[in-house]
């Protein structure tokens, strides 16, 4: 749904939505690999307002110099982990 990883001097940020299999939405963000903010949702109101949150934090880094991870200028590309709320991955 929203997934987005960006990269800047060797610093990474991941932002992701996902739905939930058994009903409502995962949010994540990641700074440097690690979850800083993990939630689940049941309210689509509130996973609109994160998508927006999100896409203005994607856009705002972008334009100070981060790329999308796995893009021609980006160095490092990994694959974005996926966690669901209160379960181990």
């Amino acid at each position: 749904m929203f997934n987005h990883r960006l990269e800047h001097q060797g610093r990474t940020r991941g932002f992701l939505i996902a739905p939930r299999a058994a009903g409502g939405w995962d949010v994540l963000e990641e700074q440097d690999r690690r979850v800083v903010r993990e939630v689940h949702y049941d309210d689509w109101h509130r996973v609109e307002r994160q998508l927006n949150v999100f896409a203005m934090r994607v856009e705002i880094l972008k334009n100070e110099g981060w790329v999308p991870v796995g893009s021609p200028t980006a160095h490092a590309p990994s694959t974005p982990r996926v966690r669901h709320a209160g379960g181990a991955n």
